[in-house]
């Protein structure tokens, strides 16, 4: 199955849980909500210690400022996921 990836235009923001991320070449695909969104892999630093957390990524047309990001829930999901280095997809542990 394939999956439709998302990105961001300007000023358009995306919210909900941010479930798992995965490497995908250069760029960083990041499952929030429903919505995969393709985002630059430099943000992985950023979004690692908010895996299961309620965020929103806004898309700006600021240069030094290109992506927003808030955490819009402070407790956590039961179950995280993270990406797993073997196989690069999205794994659940608790």
């Amino acid at each position: 199955m394939i999956k439709k990836v998302y990105r961001l235009g300007p000023y358009q923001e995306n919210a909900g849980i941010l479930e798992c991320i995965e490497y995908q070449g250069e760029a960083l695909l990041a499952r929030i909500g429903k919505l995969d969104l393709m985002l630059p892999i430099e943000m992985d630093v950023q979004l690692k210690p908010l895996i299961g957390q309620r965020i929103a990524i806004l898309r700006t047309d600021l240069p030094d400022r290109p992506y927003l990001l808030r955490v819009l829930q402070s407790n956590r999901v039961e179950t995280r996921q993270i990406m797993s280095p073997s196989t690069q997809t999205c794994e659940a542990f608790i």
